[in-house]
C-alpha cells in the first residue's frame, strides 16, 4: 500500500508536480484553460473529462520535455528501468491535472 507524500498520492506524483510547478512553463496552465473551455457546456464544466484530457496531455508533454532529448541508446539499463519501471508508472497524472484544472476553473 502506498502512503501519501506531502498531500499527494505518492512521492513520484509529488516530485513530478514539484518539477512542473517550478518550471514556470505557462503552456501547462494555458492547456488547462483550453481543457476547461473545451469541456464546458452551458456554463458548466465537466471537470472529470477536462481533467482526464489534461492528464493525457501532461504525460505526453512531460515525456517530450523530460525524455524527448534522450535517444534510444540512452534509455537502457538502470536509467531506463528507473524511469519506465520505477518512476513513470507511479506518477498519478490525473491527480496533477486536477490541480491545474482547479486553478484554471477558479
Amino acid at each position: 500500500m502506498c502512503e501519501k507524500y506531502n498531500g499527494w498520492t505518492n512521492w513520484e506524483t509529488w516530485n513530478m508536480a514539484l518539477w512542473l510547478g517550478e518550471s514556470d512553463d505557462e503552456s501547462i496552465l494555458n492547456q488547462a484553460h483550453t481543457e476547461v473551455d473545451d469541456f464546458t457546456d452551458e456554463g458548466v464544466v465537466n471537470v472529470h473529462e477536462a481533467t482526464g484530457s489534461l492528464a493525457g496531455w501532461l504525460r505526453s508533454y512531460c515525456e517530450e520535455v523530460y525524455l524527448g532529448h534522450l535517444n534510444q541508446d540512452d534509455l537502457r539499463g538502470p536509467v531506463a528501468d528507473a524511469i519506465y519501471s520505477s518512476y513513470w508508472p507511479k506518477v498519478e497524472w490525473y491527480e496533477i491535472a486536477g490541480h491545474y484544472i482547479e486553478e484554471a476553473n477558479a
